[in-house]
């Protein structure tokens, strides 16, 4: 009897306590209507102000807290680019919160504004609705951030070369996907000082993560683009067309980039020649002829799973074919050359996120691979009788696996670690054919297979302290590369390794954040280059790789 009692005495209680509580929700959304997802929102205790719980708005921009039904709280939701709004709130309240734009001040060609949100690693900017963005492709909206710079067509922040970039968390494999990408489609565009320890150890510079505007759920927005560049008098065209969709339907995202572009230049000229000994004159006709294709194409598709989780695939292709016609004449003499270069990428990725804790505790793992695929082929062809030529081919694989963990321990400091392990093989087959024994192209001989391993682990700390905010790792990285000639099966390999510190520190000279002082030291241990994989020549010493 006292069992049953007992039973009954806990159920009460049970249900007194879920009566005591209730939930306050509700919804961010801007001067448009338009849904404002991962708005931050924290609930504070309104007696003592108190940090009750925070929560991140979803997709929709809702959000939700399980509170006690007596007690009253006060709601503060930000969002960069939007005024900060704090409201009084209880239990069973639904909100409806609309977030108001910060102005925006274009000083010297950048972007200086209350969009901007500065922290430990670097600066978010709000770019939603920007007058900065009309009518131009991101590539060229890149260039008016703080300290962004663009040379040669690689972009440099604070003087240094980007390591990385990022469109919704997949990683661009060139930056000519983001010349077809319109800037209005960008949301936020967050830039990090430096590299981080499990990033490009071969670059110094950081990093550029694209965040998409999101389309309504069921809905979908892009841009289709043609052009064509013509001069026929100097013979000379270059076509192209892109195309670029971003679709929603329930949970799962698709986006869609595709490029294509023909380039097929012609270039002549005459060189007349007198020789005032034998009074002859002669006339060299010399005409070039080009003409090439590029096609590329990146599938994303992005599963939100729930509130935490999430599953990302992302496919991408690139075709490469350029032909080159050169012929000179006199009138005894005849040359033509022909080269044919043919290349083919292809890279999948796969990225499952979770949010593991209330503070915002983030696990990725990621897994990638990489194939390329290249054909060259050259032929000397002299009075359209004797030739001599070469030829070969290589194919290259590379597989990544990572895992990351970003823990925030508190507003002034952020943990980062994580693990990858990546392994490359290549092998090398040469063509060479000749009907007159002439050395014109001078190439390995030497069918080659080449394989790569690279284990790292790292440790990143970053926050604030006063007002210097910092960031300081710690990464283990090894190269094993090993060496085959496949002619006589001789193999080689060798290991390097090392124990790579970095140190960022950033200390603001005024109060607006238009001046700092910074301090970046980052000791590598180069990755393992594509080009020594692609090997064409013998190995001679054990650190020849390291140059190609």
């Amino acid at each position: 009897m006292k069992k049953y009692l007992l039973i009954t005495l806990l159920l009460l209680i049970s249900f007194d306590l879920l009566n005591a509580q209730s939930i306050i929700s509700g919804s961010v959304v801007d001067e448009r209507g338009d849904a404002l997802a991962y708005a931050g929102v924290v609930l504070y205790n309104s007696n003592d102000s108190s940090y009750v719980a925070g929560v991140a708005s979803d997709e929709n921009g809702l959000f939700s807290f399980a509170v006690q039904a007596d007690a009253e709280y006060t709601l503060s939701i930000s969002y960069v680019g939007y005024k900060t709004v704090t409201q009084g709130c209880k239990a069973s309240d639904v909100l409806s919160i609309i977030m108001e734009e910060e102005e925006e001040i274009l000083v010297a060609g950048s972007v200086i504004s209350k969009r901007t949100e500065m922290d430990a690693k670097g600066y978010t900017v709000n770019m939603r609705s920007s007058d900065i963005v009309k009518g131009k492709q991101s590539s060229e909206v890149l260039a008016f951030l703080p300290g962004v710079t663009v040379q040669d067509g690689d972009f440099k922040i604070n003087g240094l070369q980007v390591s990385e970039v990022y469109v919704d968390g997949v990683k661009l494999t060139t930056l000519d996907e983001l010349n077809n990408l319109p800037a209005d489609m960008i949301d936020k565009v967050r830039i990090n000082y430096l590299a981080g320890s499990n990033q490009n150890a071969s670059l110094a510079g950081g990093t550029i993560n694209i965040s998409l505007r999101k389309p309504p759920l069921g809905g979908y927005y892009g841009s289709v683009m043609a052009g064509t560049d013509a001069n026929f008098s100097y013979g000379f065209s270059n076509e192209n067309a892109g195309a670029v969709a971003y679709y929603r339907r329930k949970n799962l995202s698709v986006y869609d980039n595709f490029s294509l572009q023909f380039n097929q230049p012609e270039e002549t000229a005459d060189q007349s020649v007198a020789n005032s000994l034998s009074g002859l004159n002669s006339t060299i006709k010399e005409s070039t002829k080009y003409k090439g294709f590029n096609l590329t194409n990146r599938l994303s598709l992005n599963q939100q799973i729930d509130k935490k989780n999430s599953l990302g695939v992302s496919y991408y292709i690139a075709g490469n074919r350029h032909n080159t016609n050169s012929l000179t004449t006199d009138k005894a003499l005849a040359t033509e050359m022909n080269k044919r270069n043919t290349y083919l990428d292809q890279e999948a990725t796969v990225k499952y996120s979770s949010i593991l804790s209330d503070r915002g505790t983030t696990l990725d793992i990621v897994g990638d691979y990489y194939n390329r695929l290249a054909k060259e082929k050259s032929n000397y062809t002299y009075q359209y009788l004797s030739s001599t030529g070469s030829e070969d081919k290589s194919v290259l694989n590379m597989y990544k696996l990572s895992v990351d963990l970003t823990d925030p321990r508190s507003q002034k400091l952020i943990w980062q670690y994580g693990v990858s392990l990546r392994y490359i093989n290549s092998d090398y087959t040469p063509v060479s054919y000749s009907s007159d024994g002439d050395n014109r192209f001078p190439m390995n001989m030497y069918p080659t297979r080449t394989g790569g391993l690279t284990p790292l682990i790292y440790a990143t700390a970053m926050g604030q302290i006063w007002i210097m905010q910092y960031s300081v790792g710690l990464s283990g990285q090894l190269n094993r590369i090993t060496y085959e000639t496949k002619d006589d099966g001789a193999k080689s390999s060798d290991i390097q390794w090392g124990i790579n510190p970095t140190v960022q520190l950033m200390i603001p000279m005024d109060k607006q954040g238009k001046h700092a002082l910074m301090f970046n030291y980052k000791r590598t241990l180069d990755d393992i280059p594509y080009s020594a994989i692609s090997s064409t020549i013998r190995w001679s010493d054990p650190y020849n790789y390291s140059t190609g």
